[in-house]
């Protein structure tokens, strides 16, 4: 039995590590563009300290990133081998994982937060709406997928 419930918890941190990384990719990519052309672009520049948290939060994606693509690496090796020597390192990644993104999440609201507290007209503005909706539905499915890592982690320690 400790070995299905290994390969479960694998399959769990597999699931969490696609997702993420998906989502990772596209905030990387897009989160730029949702404020490209608004207009408060040619106004005065934000604070310094809401320069640092965008570059802080685009370094705790790119950690998330890379964390999913260790986890994608290492959870075949466990699932094939089970050795107890290989489950502890794909905890930790997994751990590492779900509080990076726990971060991300904190971080990201508190720029979003910030954002429409500097410009008024950023809740008009689409591609940052739209961009709030394509965020809230990523952050509901890695929510879920972190959930069954946590609950399928549970069972295998226990």
């Amino acid at each position: 039995m400790p070995g299905f419930q290994a390969e479960l918890a694998v399959g769990a941190l597999r699931g969490l590590a696609l997702r993420t990384l998906v989502v990772a990719v596209v905030l990387i990519a897009a989160g730029d563009l949702t404020w490209q052309g608004s207009s408060w672009s040619d106004g005065p520049p934000p604070p310094q300290s809401y320069l640092l948290l965008s570059a802080a939060l685009n370094g705790i994606w790119g950690v998330v990133a890379a964390l999913a693509l260790v986890a994608l690496l290492v959870g075949p090796l466990v699932a094939r081998w089970g050795s107890p020597r290989l489950v502890r390192p794909a905890r930790l990644i997994g751990f590492g994982l779900t509080g990076s993104l726990l971060l991300g999440a904190v971080a990201g609201g508190a720029l979003f937060g910030w954002s429409i507290g500097l410009w008024d007209a950023a809740l008009t503005w689409p591609p940052l709406v739209i961009g709030m909706v394509v965020v809230s539905a990523a952050w509901f499915a890695l929510a879920r997928a972190a959930r069954c890592w946590v609950l399928a982690d549970r069972r295998l320690a226990g």
